[in-house]
């Protein structure tokens, strides 16, 4: 009826203004090392914390510090730096994807499953904090 009708309207337009969001948001990251498409599971690379093998892994800037986590990492996203950066030089030669997105650490969550797409320049949400990092 009228009001199942009004419901579908309603859960179709809050899908389309996340669609919408959810691209916006993909249009803000930059490549810094191209690689294959990949999905995994987001963590937050913070000193003194080693990812499993697979993730991705999201850090504050791309300083020496971090460099553990191009090691088994599926992706590197960071919230600044540029492609002179010795981790980008090293996470090249193990081929691991790095892009730089502005408030990564804000935007996606340690849990969130993620696709990392650095030839299209793209991160998209495939769900939101479903899995426990560890």
């Amino acid at each position: 009826g009228a009001k199942a009708e009004a419901a579908e309207r309603l859960r179709s337009r809050i899908q389309d203004e996340f669609d919408e969001r959810e691209r916006v948001e993909d249009e803000k990251v930059t490549t810094l090392v191209t690689g294959a498409r990949v999905t995994g599971v987001v963590v937050h690379g913070l000193p003194g914390k080693t990812p499993a093998p697979g993730l991705v892994v999201v850090v504050p800037n791309l300083h020496s510090r971090y460099l553990w986590a191009v090691t088994g990492a599926a992706a590197v996203i960071s919230e600044e730096g540029g492609e002179v950066a010795h981790l980008v030089q090293v996470a090249r030669e193990q081929e691991v994807p790095v892009v730089r997105a502005e408030r990564a650490l804000e935007r996606w969550s340690e849990g969130d499953v993620v696709e990392v797409d650095a030839e299209a320049r793209t991160v998209r949400v495939v769900s939101r904090r479903v899995v426990d990092p560890g």
